[in-house]
């Protein structure tokens, strides 16, 4: 035979060494092709996971805020009531100071 080097025979068709080197470049190109799927794939769960994770905290972040303004807001009242207690106890003190 000449160049070409017949490397089997399937059916009555003859594949030869440039033919099976055409078939697996495009194997490894298809088999590439799912790898790179294969890990877009996975990325793209990753980004959803990372999301979720900082949505949740983002949510339970924002309660906690709201809770500390809620908090901060009663306690401003009840120090104002105290202060408002206090002003009255001392005027009457005052008061009772002076008539004696």
């Amino acid at each position: 035979m000449n160049s070409v080097i017949v490397l089997m025979v399937i059916g009555i068709q003859m594949i030869t060494f440039r033919e099976l080197y055409l078939m697996n470049s495009a194997i490894d190109t298809f088999l590439l092709s799912i790898a790179l799927a294969l890990v877009a794939g996975l990325f793209s769960l990753l980004t959803l996971v990372i999301g979720w994770i900082g949505n949740k905290l983002y949510g339970k972040l924002d309660e906690m805020s709201k809770n500390l303004v809620t908090m901060a807001s009663e306690l401003h009242n009840r120090i104002t009531n105290v202060d408002k207690r206090l002003t009255r106890v001392e005027t009457l003190n005052d008061i009772i100071a002076k008539e004696d």
